[in-house]
């Protein structure tokens, strides 16, 4: 059964096993799409009413990309516990000669470039979430801005695991350009979401409690 289809008490059940997956790559992309969930329903809380019209095309537009963003953070949880069996498959192999060794870490090197895809693409999607997040502050239905607040923390979060899920697998890829590389973009992902989504916080903390 794909985890992105279990209830709630079953999936956190099975995350809260000896089982090898889920684990936190799951976590992070539910995480996410909890965040961008929340971000959907204040958009859907602003279409048609008429004291948000100004903000209508906004939050259409944002409702639509919300939608996307959701199903590619639901795919990532399915995902993440495929990429980490290609790992588990390598530890099975044998390593009694010089050659079992050898193919073993060559196996492993390739299943490693497979799981850290799902880091990946769970980062790229979360850091476009905060994007989407932001063009709707002030300017959606305001008796449910702390639910953006609330938003913009699991957002956050998500921002801050997914950079650990996807270093955690570059410390153990040997090819290093591909490494270097790699940082790179998850770093400046991540500054760039951090820097949004910390002034979507204190935007709303504004908005809401006037800090």
């Amino acid at each position: 059964m794909q985890l992105s289809k279990m209830d709630i008490s079953e999936f956190i059940q099975l995350l809260s096993s000896n089982a090898p997956a889920p684990g936190g790559g799951a976590a992070t992309a539910l995480t996410g799409a909890t965040g961008i969930s929340l971000t959907k329903m204040v958009s859907e809380l602003t279409v048609g009413k008429k004291k948000y019209a100004d903000y209508q095309e906004v939050n259409e537009q944002a409702i639509i990309k919300c939608q996307e963003l959701q199903d590619r953070l639901l795919l990532a949880i399915d995902q993440d516990r495929e990429a980490f069996s290609e790992v588990a498959k390598v530890f099975s192999l044998p390593k009694t000669t010089d050659e079992e060794k050898a193919f073993r870490k060559s196996e492993m090197q390739k299943a490693l470039k497979i799981a850290i895809q799902p880091p990946l693409l769970t980062l790229q999607a979360v850091y476009e979430a905060i994007e989407i997040t932001q063009t709707i502050v002030f300017k959606s239905n305001p008796s449910v801005a702390s639910d953006i607040g609330v938003a913009a923390h699991q957002l956050k979060a998500a921002l801050e695991a997914s950079l650990i899920n996807v270093e955690v697998n570059l410390h153990m890829i040997k090819d290093q350009s591909y490494v270097d590389e790699c940082r790179q973009k998850s770093h400046e992902l991540h500054q760039r979401g951090l820097k949004m989504v910390e002034q979507i916080i204190r935007d709303i903390n504004q908005q809401i409690i006037g800090d």
